[in-house]
C-alpha cells in the first residue's frame, strides 16, 4: 500500500513539474518598445490592455467579438477603436488545452473620441477545489494617470494591432 501511494505521489509531482516547465516556457516577457501614448485618429480612441505579471504567457484579446491582439507576459497592446462602447475579452493563448477550461473574461468600456481607456489583466485567487488552487483572470479599468505609471513598466507586445476598428 505504501509503495502504491509513493508511486502516485511521484507521478503527480512529475506531472506538476512538466506543466510548470511548459507554462514557464510560454511566459516569455514582451520585448518590444516601451510605452509611448498613441494619438487617436479623429472620432477614434485607444484601448490599452496590459499586464504587470500575467503568468499564462499569452493572452488573446478580442474587441466586440473579433480577436485583434495577442498580449505577451508583462506586455501591453494598444488597440485603436471607434469612439463609444466596446466589449473587450481575454483568454489564455499559450497552450491550446487552456481554451477548453477558460471561458475568458469580459470588460465593457466607453472609449471617448480622442481619448484612451486602460485595462489591466489581473490573476485572482478564488480558493481551493480539493487540493488544487483555483485562479481566474479579471480586467480592472485603471485611471489614466495611474495606468501611465504602471504601463511604463511593460513593453509593447509583438501582437499589438495596427488596424482601426
Amino acid at each position: 500500500m505504501k509503495q502504491i501511494l509513493t508511486l502516485r505521489l511521484f507521478g503527480l509531482t512529475a506531472l506538476c513539474l512538466i506543466l510548470a516547465l511548459i507554462l514557464a516556457s510560454c511566459a516569455t516577457p514582451a520585448s518590444g518598445p516601451g510605452y509611448e501614448p498613441v494619438a487617436a485618429a479623429p472620432g477614434k480612441g485607444i484601448i490599452y490592455v496590459y499586464s504587470l505579471d500575467y503568468p499564462y504567457g499569452l493572452a488573446k484579446i478580442a474587441v466586440d467579438g473579433n480577436e485583434v491582439a495577442t498580449m505577451e507576459h508583462r506586455g501591453f497592446v494598444a488597440i485603436p477603436v471607434s469612439a463609444g462602447r466596446h466589449t473587450v475579452r481575454a483568454r489564455k493563448g499559450c497552450i491550446p488545452l487552456c481554451a477548453l477550461y477558460d471561458a475568458g473574461r469580459n470588460a465593457v468600456v466607453d472609449v471617448p473620441a480622442g481619448g484612451s481607456v486602460y485595462l489591466r489583466i489581473e490573476v485572482v485567487y478564488q480558493g481551493m477545489a480539493g487540493t488544487v488552487s483555483i485562479y481566474t483572470e479579471r480586467f480592472s479599468q485603471i485611471p489614466n494617470e495611474s495606468a501611465a505609471v504602471e504601463i511604463s513598466r511593460t513593453k509593447r507586445s509583438a501582437g499589438s494591432p495596427a488596424q482601426t476598428r
